[in-house]
């Protein structure tokens, strides 16, 4: 039997089998518009990244995706910044 299961604390986290199909309804409930996935770059072409990032722009979702490595803290204000530049932060 597969477990489905949401914990709320402190954030609300969603997970088991399929629950990535929640991803754009639980992006609206909570009044997000232009999310920024971020990634790294082992992971950018991935078909798991490919499919979520082609199921949100399916469901009319403007996402962003971000698939440099963030390792340090350059990486970190680069990616902010690139998010910025995209209108997601």
């Amino acid at each position: 039997m597969a477990t489905k299961a949401n914990w709320n604390y402190p954030t609300a986290v969603r997970f088991g089998a399929g629950r990535i199909a929640e991803l754009p309804d639980a992006l609206k409930a909570t009044g997000i518009k232009k999310p920024l996935l971020v990634t790294d770059a082992g992971l950018v072409n991935l078909p798991v990244t490919q499919n979520t990032v082609k199921l949100l722009k399916d469901a009319g979702v403007d996402v962003g995706v971000y698939g440099g490595e963030a390792q340090s803290s350059v990486g970190q204000r680069q990616c902010r910044r690139r998010g910025a530049a995209q209108g997601r932060l």
